[in-house]
């Protein structure tokens, strides 16, 4: 799959078998793709600064989420109270 399109079976497998530099065009749905291969990852263990990328964002919401539960406390249900 990739996100935004759906399924794309057909399109992911000829991503697969192009190489470096090659345009990859297929329908999806209703929509009709153009792809470049401008990057081919080798197996194996992710470079540092590749994984930054993919991990950090998370990370950074984690974190977040944090600081927000920090500052409201905990909540144990979700109705609302009226102040006399």
């Amino acid at each position: 799959m990739i996100q935004g399109l759906g399924a794309s079976r057909a399109l992911v497998k000829s991503i697969y078998n192009a190489d470096l530099g090659d345009v990859v065009s297929d329908r999806v749905g209703d929509h009709y793709v153009v792809a470049l291969v401008t990057e081919i990852n080798k197996e194996g263990t992710m470079s540092p600064a590749k994984a930054r990328m993919m991990v950090e964002p998370l990370l950074v919401n984690q974190k977040k989420a944090e600081i927000i539960t920090n500052k409201i406390g905990k909540v144990t249900t979700l109705r609302l109270q009226q102040q006399l």
